[in-house]
């Protein structure tokens, strides 16, 4: 599955297979099984198990994102003096960095 589209709502209720592919399938614990449509509680749970797995993705682009901002900063500064202001915004950036790498 693409993070960007979506569960398959309608996939079957025992092996996750689209209806349109599904035929009949094998499974371990159930064995031979035509497309059983899922119920409402079931797409539920598939749309949340989405949304849990892009909101990790986001918080992992958010991390790699204020590592590379960090990185420029310091490779910037690396030859030059640093002026208090910029000590602060930095300071200010780790500790963004730290409570995002914490939740």
């Amino acid at each position: 599955m693409i993070i960007g589209d979506g569960p398959n709502m309608n996939a079957c209720s025992y092996c996750n297979v689209p209806q349109l592919d599904h035929y009949r399938r094998y499974g371990k614990l159930i064995g031979w099984h035509t497309w059983q449509e899922p119920d409402n509680a079931l797409r539920k749970e598939r749309w949340r198990n989405w949304m849990n797995i892009r909101e990790a993705v986001r918080r992992q682009k958010l991390i790699v994102n204020t590592l590379a901002g960090l990185r420029e900063i310091l490779t910037t500064n690396l030859h030059q003096q640093m002026d208090p202001l910029e000590e602060e915004e930095l300071t200010e950036l780790l500790d963004l960095w730290r409570e995002k790498r914490e939740a």
